[in-house]
């Protein structure tokens, strides 16, 4: 496969990102279609936005304690990139330094 690096934007830090990931989600947005399922102790979500633009669908996999296992984002030119997680530790205090984006 191929390699890419790039730096994020101070105005997309790992802590803002972290930050609205750990909001309690209590709605979605307006014109977005949602299917879930549950299989074998893991919740399976498939976000499906109705406009046009850059994301045709999004996966997100989490099991039961709400764990993230895996992200599939399918932009509308059928680019696919998956993002699985493994060894997950809660609360180990990590810095945005502790990340590399490869």
């Amino acid at each position: 496969g191929v390699t890419d690096r790039f730096v994020l934007p101070p105005e997309q830090s790992l802590e803002r990102w972290f930050s609205y990931l750990s909001r309690p989600l209590t709605g979605l947005p307006e014109g977005v279609e949602v299917k879930a399922e549950q299989r074998r102790g893991v919740w399976n979500l498939q976000l499906f936005p109705r406009s046009k633009g850059g994301a045709r669908e999004v996966q997100v996999s989490f099991d039961g304690s709400g764990r993230m296992k895996r992200i599939a984002i399918e932009e509308s030119n059928r680019d696919r990139t998956v993002i699985t997680f493994a060894n997950l530790r809660r609360n180990v205090g990590l810095t945005e330094s502790d990340f590399h984006l490869q």
